[in-house]
């Protein structure tokens, strides 16, 4: 995850995935990424509110449980 402001100062947080799956060839792997959220992050930059900001998008992505 990251998390920066635009040009006028609003913070945004993009939460991003890494897995590794069978790749194209028998016996070979491939990394693959995805952008799982990115959300406008309202309010201070307090740990709590990063906490509550990321576990309600991870939620939202059914991914909390894997």
């Amino acid at each position: 995850s990251d998390i920066w402001s635009d040009e006028n100062y609003r913070p945004f947080l993009a939460i991003t995935a890494h897995w590794i799956s069978k790749g194209d060839q028998p016996g070979t792997l491939k990394m693959k990424a995805g952008l799982v959220a990115f959300h406008h992050i309202p309010g201070n930059h307090t740990g709590i509110n990063l906490a509550e900001t990321t576990l309600r998008l991870l939620d939202r992505a059914s991914i909390t449980e894997k």
